[in-house]
């Protein structure tokens, strides 16, 4: 046989088998588990321009894509108004959305791909049973996401009626519970971040004081399983060098609790207040700025959380137009910091999760890429 037809039945034969090879990959795409979780990224509210950014969770660089300047959601994507909570879990980005624009309408908890950060559906709708109102931090732990609702009513004042905390079925959003405080509760409830703690315990951040000075905070525990109050683990009057307005609270690797403050005047510092993660015994805290400003620019945060070397990742969501939309990382033992990353055009950068974050104790988990799964 000639030695040109022994080519072309070879050069056929191998073409059959690509074709073979190429039908039998697309058989089993379905199959194939899609890169959804990147632990790599980290994705961050931007509260001033309604979307969320990534960047890569080691350098601070910007991710490439479909969209401009690292952003992942699309501005307003899904009805995105105001974006106060963010946590993954099953291949979604969950994104607590406050609705600040529409006067009277309820918050929402909306779903994105975290394929594509295209709209996944809706998790808890305005309309549906019980949404939160004013949703300022979310969590999910062991099936049930978690979600502080700081007022139920925008009424006109300066002391809105109280919130409420929040728990939904992690696989349908339909409402499992909720803590509405009585009229003889010790404090008057303003939840904002929450976090389980080491022994499985729900702590929550409480603005008592919505009137100025604003002085003062908690940090109340509740029974994850029953929403039952337990008691406040740390109770501030508030003042210079005391905690004011906590928003978010993690616990760190060393096992202390971070809690941002804000300052009481212009003779104090916007901080980081450090506790004992046992007794709730004041430590410590991180001077975001050091007063009087000028010359040190003032800065202020309402999002944290532990990442990559153990370093606290700290978005500047106020202040100073020098030091705002920059997203610190310290070093806690000795409070040094470096921009981690610098978006100018967002002066309000909220909360954050990593690829590692695990959604409930947020703790930078290796063990857990993708930020956890329903159980």
């Amino acid at each position: 046989m000639p030695l040109e037809i022994h080519f072309v039945r070879a050069s056929i034969f191998a073409i059959k088998r690509l074709i073979g090879s190429l039908l039998l990959l697309c058989a089993a795409a379905p199959f194939i588990r899609p890169a959804v979780a990147d632990p790599a990224i980290l994705y961050v509210c931007d509260a001033s321009n309604n979307l969320i950014r990534r960047f890569n969770a080691n350098t601070g660089a910007t991710i490439p894509g479909g969209y401009p300047a690292g952003v992942f959601v699309l501005p307003g994507s899904n009805d995105l108004d105001g974006p106060r909570g963010i946590f993954q879990l099953g291949g979604s980005l969950f994104v607590a959305s406050q609705n600040v624009s529409k006067s009277g309408t309820p918050g929402q908890i909306l779903l994105y791909k975290l394929s594509n950060g295209r709209p996944d559906g809706v998790f808890v709708s305005s309309t549906s049973p019980k949404p939160p109102f004013t949703p300022d931090g979310i969590i999910c732990q062991r099936g049930v996401v978690y979600a502080s609702d700081f007022a139920i009513s925008d009424e006109p004042g300066d002391n809105p009626p109280p919130g409420r905390l929040l728990a939904y079925d992690a696989k349908t959003g339909q409402i499992l519970r909720e803590f509405d405080p009585p009229d003889d509760f010790p404090f008057t409830f303003h939840p904002r971040g929450l976090v389980i703690g080491p022994n499985g315990l729900l702590y929550v951040a409480n603005m008592p004081n919505l009137l100025q000075p604003r002085l003062g905070g908690q940090i109340l525990l509740f029974d994850p399983e029953t929403l039952d109050f337990l008691g406040a683990f740390v109770n501030d009057a508030g003042g210079v060098n005391a905690l004011n307005r906590p928003d978010a609270l993690v616990f760190g690797p060393d096992g202390k609790l971070y809690v941002t403050s804000f300052r009481a005047d212009p003779t104090d510092s916007d901080s980081i207040r450090i506790y004992d993660g046992h007794t709730g015994v004041y430590l410590d805290e991180i001077e975001l700025y050091t007063p009087p400003s000028p010359p040190a620019a003032r800065a202020f945060a309402q999002g944290i959380l532990f990442g990559p070397g153990g370093k606290l990742f700290v978005p500047i969501s106020g202040g100073d137009a020098s030091t705002t939309g920059r997203i610190r990382r310290y070093n806690v033992q000795t409070k040094a910091f470096d921009v981690f990353a610098d978006v100018p055009t967002s002066p309000q950068l909220w909360y954050l999760t990593f690829g590692k974050t695990n959604p409930g104790t947020l703790a930078y988990d290796d063990d857990n890429p993708g930020g956890g799964k329903p159980d």
